[in-house]
């Protein structure tokens, strides 16, 4: 139990180690952009907030058709899984006179 509590402990602590790194690494761009490009730097910190829409529509999207194929995949195997089922009991029921000599025996 300690190794799956480790392990989830360990993937929580890395994501957001990952998310800090990324927001201090955006944050430092624009402020070396601003101190060497003040102009051209400011006219990109203005199209930002336009970008950021542009992603969480993507994004969006993205999860949308995710959990669809999802959806569709837990579909095929509970059909899959049937299907295999039936083939277990096709074949025993082939196997029906051996086992009545069987038993008779």
């Amino acid at each position: 139990m300690t190794e799956i509590f480790d392990t989830v402990q360990a993937s929580i602590g890395e994501k957001i180690s990952n998310l800090v790194f990324a927001i201090v690494t955006c944050i430092a761009g624009i402020g070396y952009a601003i101190w060497f490009g003040p102009s051209f730097a400011l006219v990109c910190v203005a199209y930002l907030p336009i970008l950021i829409g542009v992603i969480a529509i993507f994004g969006r999207r993205v999860q949308s058709a995710t959990l669809e194929k999802l959806s569709v995949i837990k579909q095929l195997g509970g059909v899959a899984e049937e299907t295999l089922t039936a083939i277990k009991v096709v074949s025993g029921f082939g196997r029906e006179e051996r086992e009545l000599k069987k038993f008779t025996r």
